[in-house]
């Protein structure tokens, strides 16, 4: 079993350095659900995907209270701290986390769109860059299904302050052709964008001992930016610029899987989930 998953940690490793996912402005990082068992209790995640790699320290401070912090890599960097109120129920637990964080992008690609959207005949290009400050608080809460199975349920309001949010990007026809033309074409420079971003999300986990666990992240995100005013999309077949409320840079779909170690010295107490 322990082979298993070092090949499952190997795998997000893995996962998280590809190309497959086009690098966006405002990636939703929702924290996973702490989960702190008791006032020694101290753990770390680590969770990604085909976009993302993240890091999730968890420490008890007494039989109420614990900290949290993450670190996320991606075309940049962010980080998040915050404080853990927790209480356990005879087959459940409630926790409300609440913190802030900072989180920096950049990214520039310039490829084929072949293999990964299936359109051989594209060729895309995009320089983003985004600087945001973000203040959070999530109530989670988590149902013990069995002995080694859990379910849980999270919503993270997240208040996003964006410093930069600048984002450009053609998509156009490929393989040399003589007649070149753009399909799409999308250009954003703001400063100053204050966003509400809800993001509501289920976690399954899965353990064989006290020690290690791994657990699966889905969730989804509903986003308000409130003052962009010079957004707009063109489109070869329109000829016309079209504004759109809802940015396509943004990602709201969550996917994330997670590999979690127990680091709590004294693990007698410990009961599996």
């Amino acid at each position: 079993m322990k082979r298993i998953y070092i090949y499952f940690l190997f795998l997000i490793i893995l996962a998280s350095c590809s190309q497959q996912f086009i690098h966006k402005t405002y990636i939703p990082t929702p924290p996973t659900i702490n989960y702190i068992k008791d006032k020694d209790f101290q753990d770390l995640k680590i969770k990604g995907n085909f976009s993302i790699f993240e890091t999730q320290y968890t420490k008890a401070l007494n039989e109420k209270w614990g900290i949290n912090s993450n670190l996320i890599l991606n075309s940049g960097f962010g980080i998040n701290a915050g404080l853990v109120k927790y209480k356990h129920f005879e087959k459940s637990y409630f926790e409300i986390l609440s913190g802030i964080g900072y989180n920096f992008r950049k990214s520039i690609i310039e490829r084929g769109l072949g293999f990964h959207i299936l359109i051989a005949s594209k060729y895309y290009h995009h320089n983003l860059q985004s600087e945001y400050l973000n203040y959070y608080l999530q109530p989670s809460y988590l149902f013990k299904l069995s002995k080694n199975c859990s379910f849980g349920f999270s919503i993270n309001n997240n208040l996003v302050f964006f410093d930069k949010y600048q984002y450009m990007y053609t998509l156009e026809n490929y393989q040399g052709s003589e007649e070149q033309y753009i399909f799409e074409a999308d250009s954003v420079n703001e400063n100053n964008i204050l966003g509400l971003l809800i993001e509501p999300t289920i976690t399954f986990k899965f353990s064989n001992s006290g020690k290690t666990s791994f657990f699966i992240q889905l969730g989804y995100t509903f986003n308000a930016l409130y003052n962009i005013s010079n957004y707009y999309l063109y489109r070869s077949y329109d000829e016309i610029p079209v504004f759109h409320f809802k940015h396509p840079n943004f990602r709201p779909w969550i996917i994330n899987f997670g590999f979690q170690i127990n680091l709590q010295k004294n693990n007698d107490n410990q009961n599996n989930q």
